[in-house]
């Protein structure tokens, strides 16, 4: 997949130390991030784990920023943990790369497929409620908060949710409601 500035493409073992520039810096994964890189390789494994088999654009895409093709972020389409049956949009940038408009660029075009191609009513994501930077791009994206105090990662989060185009919806059917939050679900 492509966007104006971006290649999306699946995580590689081989990706590890670029993945760990991300998943490893608490200013991004302040809730916890990755303690070495192979504590990230582990999470690349088990994240294509979780979504192996499953029709694009569902999957962990790494973002090649084309012009220094340098890895700068990912955004996840997966099944949504915290919402049973719902699937779970979600971005993170390397800290040098926030303000650019990637992560906006990069979760559209991967929203865009996915109610293109997988004939969905909804995406989900979850957002601390501290958590500004990615409110903002939620906004952009067109998602408005469905519900508060969702456990995920042991953390009280925000769900939102973004509605498909009307064109991506079966004729006559309305978006499906979220699915309601499990208890609690481990982070990746």
């Amino acid at each position: 997949m492509r966007t104006a500035r971006l290649d999306l493409r699946p995580w590689s073992d081989e990706d590890a130390p670029a993945f760990h520039r991300i998943w490893g810096d608490p200013r991004v994964v302040f809730w916890g991030p990755a303690a070495d890189v192979a504590a990230s390789l582990a999470m690349i494994q088990r994240t294509r784990a979780r979504c192996a088999g499953r029709p694009a654009p569902v999957g962990w895409h790494a973002l090649v920023e084309r012009t220094t093709g340098e890895l700068v972020g990912n955004v996840v389409l997966q099944p949504a943990p915290f919402a049973p049956g719902d699937l779970e949009l979600g971005w993170h940038l390397r800290h040098d790369r926030w303000g650019h408009g990637y992560a906006t660029e990069a979760a559209a075009a991967v929203a865009a497929q996915a109610f293109a191609t997988l004939g969905v009513g909804h995406l989900v994501c979850a957002i601390l409620p501290s958590n500004a930077r990615s409110q903002a791009v939620a906004r952009r994206l067109g998602f408005a908060v469905t519900a508060h105090d969702v456990p995920h990662g042991g953390l009280p989060h925000d769900v939102w949710t973004l509605p498909a185009p009307a064109r991506s919806r079966p004729p006559g059917a309305a978006p499906r409601a979220p699915a309601a939050a499990p208890e609690d679900d481990a982070r990746p």
